[in-house]
């Protein structure tokens, strides 16, 4: 959504528009609404895939208890703002699955007992 992991991995630093080359995503996921959207259900927080970082911190500050400010604090520390508003939970989680990606968000959504639900190409 973001494109923030050009700045990681050097292959997606290929598609560079400089090079002639078209670095638009397959599916913009930030015009599906559905996956832009935070909610909470049953005492939990469903978070959509196009949900900017950022905006995960600032959903965060206004529940209230340790855990959420814990996970707040520690969101707002993970890269720079320019990263934070442009990067999808989503994509950084991808990272970690596809690349290995050493990522803060997916340690403290793991801590807290986080699950992550998502179709690959064969819809599994």
């Amino acid at each position: 959504s973001g494109h923030t992991g050009w700045g990681v991995y050097s292959e997606f630093c290929a598609l560079r528009p400089a090079d002639g080359l078209d670095p638009s995503p397959v599916v913009q996921t930030d015009a599906v609404s559905e996956l832009c959207v935070i909610e909470r259900k049953d005492n939990q927080l469903v978070i959509g895939a196009s949900v900017k970082i950022n905006d995960l911190a600032i959903e965060l500050s206004k529940l209230s208890g340790s855990v959420a400010k814990g996970l707040h604090d520690h969101i707002t520390l993970i890269a720079g703002h320019q990263v934070r508003n442009l990067g999808s939970v989503g994509g950084n989680l991808m990272m970690v699955k596809r690349k290995g990606f050493a990522s803060d968000l997916a340690t403290l959504l793991t801590a807290c007992a986080g699950t992550c639900v998502y179709l690959d190409a064969e819809k599994k």
